[in-house]
């Protein structure tokens, strides 16, 4: 992420993982669409809305793997984090036809030091 945000940046980004027993990459164009309200178990926040797309490659597989990634974050600066997340992988390969991860994730509690 490339601070301070402004909406209409756009940069791109690839990301190298490991989950045993699986390791890859992510190729992913991030844009920040909007400044916007969003509500969290944490509060309310004025948040940069960012998207992601692009592929995952799945590298630790013999025949290879590829799926189509698509993610939002909300970005709060008054809290310093991402305080909500949503995102899924789809796969199609011969052997994992349409195969889907989906994640979310919202801020319960935060306490930003000065």
């Amino acid at each position: 992420m490339l601070l301070p945000l402004a909406v209409g940046q756009r940069w791109e980004n690839t990301e190298y993982w490991f989950s045993a027993p699986y390791h890859g990459e992510n190729r992913l164009t991030y844009k920040v669409v909007a400044l916007e309200q969003v509500q969290v178990p944490a509060g309310t926040y004025e948040a940069f809305r960012i998207t992601a797309e692009g592929w995952q490659v799945l590298r630790s597989h013999p025949a290879g793997s590829q799926g189509r990634v698509e993610q939002t974050y909300w970005y709060a600066p008054a809290a310093r984090r991402i305080v909500k997340f949503t995102g899924f992988v789809r796969w199609s390969t011969p052997w994992d036809r349409n195969e889907a991860w989906t994640g979310n994730f919202e801020l319960r509690s935060a306490s930003v030091s000065p």
